[in-house]
């Protein structure tokens, strides 16, 4: 149960979190968690960005602590009021995907021949509340 939804500010976030992995990270920003363990800004127009285990920051501002992750750790499923990191109109029950602009997230899907579609969630009743619960499939365009 995830309740206060509404109440949620920028960036906060509730619901499963890790608590491993490395990298300078920003609050609120798209990550994937690359083969070496670190967490990198994903991005619709990567392969491994759209193929790999997905998570939002819920804490740093990338100013240099390698340990960002593991000490606030990444949401991979909850809910999150980002207004912060996510591109286009919010429309509640909109699909948002992976942005073509690292580390955010958008409710416009890529369409270009070579971008990656991957839906990671949907907006909710509550502006700039997202839903993130990354599907596992993705698809090249």
């Amino acid at each position: 149960n995830y309740g206060g939804v509404s109440n949620l500010v920028n960036d906060e976030a509730v619901g499963d979190k890790v608590f491993f992995g490395t990298g300078q990270t920003v609050k609120g920003k798209l990550y994937y968690l690359d083969t070496n363990g670190a967490w990198v800004l994903a991005d619709a127009d990567a392969e491994v960005s759209t193929a790999s285990l997905l998570a939002v920051a819920c804490g740093g501002d990338g100013s240099g602590n390698a340990n960002d992750a593991a000490s606030n750790g990444m949401l991979v499923r909850g809910f999150i009021d980002n207004a912060s990191a996510i591109d286009g109109t919010f429309d509640q029950g909109d699909p948002v995907y992976v942005s073509l602009t690292a580390g955010n997230m958008t409710f416009t899907r890529p369409s270009a021949s070579g971008d990656f579609v991957r839906c990671i969630g949907f907006a909710c009743a509550t502006a700039s509340v997202i839903m993130f619960a990354p599907d596992n499939t993705w698809l090249e365009l």
